[in-house]
């Protein structure tokens, strides 16, 4: 019995040795990548050196990393480089380098954001480039002609803030937040969200309904065209998207034919307008029902209340 569990131990072991022998050595290859893939830079005056990052890993000899610029900024206008090569180089032993680009923009002229990117194109001594090739630099233009306008207001109407035990609708001076901010591709636009208040009837509605309004040369008026179709939905009641119509007042209904709100900037900063307006769907806009109560500011109510928002 002794020499079958002698044999047996001796076999075990050859086996476990003849498995290390076959056990495979695991290499690592080098590669070449960015560190990161984007940022955000605000243009300025005499400019910002901003350093993009490339890795090298694993690299055995020397290596060289080829770089190739593109976007919508100009070079020499939004930004300049002080190496014009477009070749990183990487002697034995170092593995980060940087290429910095000096970061300007147009300060004082409205040019939009502008884009630059960084791509990877081509490398040597035995590295791909992998996994990140493109690093994008978004310049942030700070002249936009509405940029006073953007930021948070106090905003204050007539509305319906919730129902009495007997389901009767509770009229309401409510104040809350709205939002102003950029319309990417129109200056003469803003996006305003939170326009419209939902009562904490609704307190389980989810998601921005932002619309946009057209500012006036003299950025005196705002007109908000309606109906709008707004990134929000109504789907914790089943249904769809949620859209901003214009509104006929308590006791009355949704107007689905093209309607402005036009609001008007007053000498004391507040912006007001007598039209009411609200959230609704396009299955219900013709019908008598509960938005009509919680998602509408009765901005000419009874008591001739105007819909007003101000600047924080």
């Amino acid at each position: 019995m002794k020499n079958i569990v002698k044999v047996l131990s001796i076999a075990i072991l050859g086996a476990t040795l003849a498995s290390c022998a076959d056990k495979p050595e695991f290499t690592t290859a080098p590669f070449v990548s960015l560190y990161r893939t984007s940022a955000t830079v605000n243009e300025k005056a005499g400019g910002t050196v901003y350093n993009v990052p490339v890795k090298v890993y694993h690299a055995k000899e020397a290596v060289s990393v080829a770089y190739t610029l593109s976007g919508t900024a100009v070079n020499g206008v939004d930004y300049t480089i002080a190496d014009q090569s477009g070749v990183l180089n990487f002697p034995v032993g170092t593995d980060s380098l940087a290429i910095p680009i000096n970061i300007t923009g147009q300060p004082g002229t409205f040019t939009g954001d502008r884009s630059l990117r960084i791509t990877l194109s081509s490398s040597t001594g035995g590295a791909e480039i992998n996994p990140v090739k493109n690093f994008n630099i978004t310049i942030k233009d700070l002249d936009h002609p509405l940029s006073a306008l953007f930021g948070s207001y106090s905003i204050s109407t007539y509305n319906v803030d919730n129902f009495d035990d007997e389901d009767n609708p509770i009229y309401a001076y409510l104040t809350w937040t709205m939002n102003m901010s950029e319309y990417k591709g129109d200056p003469t636009r803003v996006w305003m969200d939170n326009l419209t208040y939902f009562s904490i009837y609704y307190h389980n509605y989810t998601g921005d309904t932002p619309v946009y309004g057209i500012v006036s040369s003299d950025k005196k008026t705002i007109t908000i065209p309606l109906p709008q179709t707004t990134t929000g939905n109504l789907s914790a009641w089943g249904l769809g998207k949620a859209t901003m119509y214009g509104h006929a007042g308590i006791d009355g209904n949704y107007i689905s034919d093209p309607f402005e709100v036009v609001f008007t900037l007053g000498e004391d900063g507040t912006w007001s307008t007598k039209q009411s307006f609200g959230i609704s769907e396009e299955t219900i806009v013709d019908a008598y029902s509960v938005f009509t109560y919680n998602c509408v500011n009765y901005a000419d109510a009874g008591a001739n209340y105007p819909l007003v928002f101000k600047k924080k």
